[in-house]
């Protein structure tokens, strides 16, 4: 793991060559076999994505959090 893994409602993408092309929710995060909601920077870990499992060796993952805020009007 390069940076740290959001846990919560996270999303990642995966694909070759920062061409991202599948990606999703984060259905599961593993270390070793257990379950956790986040890693720290510089740990290894298992990762899948909710309705893909395809991965290919040389793919690179991104995760991200998603946060969606309620608009307000600033006077």
């Amino acid at each position: 793991m390069a940076g740290g893994a959001p846990g919560g409602n996270s999303r990642g993408r995966g694909g070759k060559f920062k061409k991202y092309t599948r990606g999703g929710k984060i259905d599961a995060l593993k270390h070793g076999k257990k379950d956790v909601t986040e890693m720290r920077k510089g740990t290894e870990c298992g990762i899948s994505f909710e309705g893909y499992q395809d991965f290919q060796v040389g793919d690179q993952v991104q995760t991200y959090e998603e946060v969606r805020e309620k608009r307000t009007l600033g006077c």
